[in-house]
């Protein structure tokens, strides 16, 4: 059956997006 809440790979590629994006801009603002 299906469940409402979403499959573990959507919440860890979502995680992976955010940690990335996180990285991104902590790197930026320490660069500049």
């Amino acid at each position: 059956f299906i469940n409402e809440t979403p499959p573990t790979s959507v919440l860890i590629g979502g995680g992976i997006i955010i940690i990335s994006i996180l990285l991104q801009s902590f790197y930026n603002k320490k660069i500049i």
